[in-house]
């Protein structure tokens, strides 16, 4: 599969909402990191298609579309921008408290 600036084009089918969905994600999590620490925070947005053999030769630098094979590897690669240590703790706890947050506390115990 082929990844350009706005479409993912697969063998037999394109699709444009992936791209857009991912961007929206990564300016509201720009947003609202910004908001949350004080200062802005480089976010890049990374899309993981498990099983495609990707070409990226067309595709724009504000993502990242992988297969997923090497995405640990890529991901400690990424470097969207300068962060110091002070705003590299406090994005972490701002997530983590995200993450307690958006917990399901209702789905601890067996539905059935």
């Amino acid at each position: 599969m082929a990844v350009e600036r706005e479409r993912l084009r697969f063998p037999h089918w394109q699709e444009r909402r992936p791209l857009h969905k991912t961007r929206q994600g990564v300016s509201w999590l720009t947003h609202w990191l910004e908001r949350r620490c004080g200062v802005p925070v480089p976010v890049r947005g990374v899309l993981v298609l498990p099983g495609w053999k990707i070409d990226n030769s067309e595709a724009a630098p504000d993502i990242l579309v992988v297969s997923g094979d090497t995405l640990a590897k890529q991901i400690t690669e990424l470097t969207p921008g300068p962060l110091n240590d002070a705003i590299h703790d406090k994005v972490i706890n701002v997530l983590l408290e995200r993450a307690q947050l958006m917990e399901l506390k209702h789905l601890s115990q067996p539905s059935v």
